[in-house]
C-alpha cells in the first residue's frame, strides 16, 4: 500500500513540474525572445536614419506604383484616362536654417541678438531660489484681506445655511 501512495505523489510532483514548466515555456519565454529581437534590432539601427529610410520606401513604392499602372488593360480604364499619368517627382526639401527663417515666424527675432546677454552661475541662481522662496514663504504666512473675507463669507453661509 505504502508503495502506491509513493508512485502517486512522485506522479503528482511530475505532474506539478510539467506545469512549472509549461507556464515558464508559455509565457516567460516569448517575452525573452521578444526582449532579444528588440534589443539586437534596436543595437543595429543606431546609425539608420529614419527620415532617409521613409525617404527610400517613398521613392520604392512610387517608382514600383507607375510600371504596374501601365501594366493594366486600357480596357478597364475609361477612355480619358487610357494615359497613364507620370507620377510626380518627390523634391527633398533643404533643410531650413535659422538665417532662412522669415522674421515673422520669430516671436522677438532681438532676444536672439541680445548684447547684454548673461548667463547665470550655479551660485546666482540659488541666490534667486533663495529669494523668490523667502518671498512665497512671506504671503503664506500673510493672508491677503481678501482670502480671509471670502473665508469668512464661506463659513457664513455654511452656518446659516445659505439665509
Amino acid at each position: 500500500m505504502r508503495k502506491w501512495i509513493v508512485i502517486g505523489a512522485v506522479i503528482v510532483v511530475i505532474v506539478a513540474l510539467l506545469n512549472l514548466l509549461a507556464t515558464v515555456v508559455g509565457s516567460l519565454v516569448p517575452i525573452a525572445v521578444t526582449a532579444l529581437i528588440a534589443f539586437l534590432i534596436g543595437r543595429l539601427s543606431v546609425n539608420v536614419k529614419l527620415g532617409d529610410m521613409a525617404q527610400r520606401v517613398t521613392n520604392r513604392v512610387t517608382s514600383t506604383a507607375a510600371p504596374q499602372a501601365a501594366a493594366k488593360p486600357a480596357a478597364t480604364l475609361p477612355p480619358q484616362a487610357a494615359a497613364p499619368k507620370p507620377a510626380p517627382a518627390v523634391q527633398q526639401k533643404p533643410a531650413t536654417q535659422i538665417d532662412d527663417l522669415p522674421q515673422k515666424e520669430l516671436k522677438n527675432p532681438d532676444l536672439l541678438l541680445d548684447p547684454d546677454f548673461e548667463i547665470k552661475t550655479p551660485e546666482q541662481i540659488e541666490a534667486e531660489a533663495r529669494e523668490r522662496e523667502a518671498q512665497m514663504m512671506q504671503q503664506a504666512k500673510a493672508p491677503a484681506a481678501s482670502n480671509v473675507q471670502s473665508a469668512l463669507e464661506a463659513r457664513r453661509k455654511r452656518l446659516l445655511e445659505n439665509k
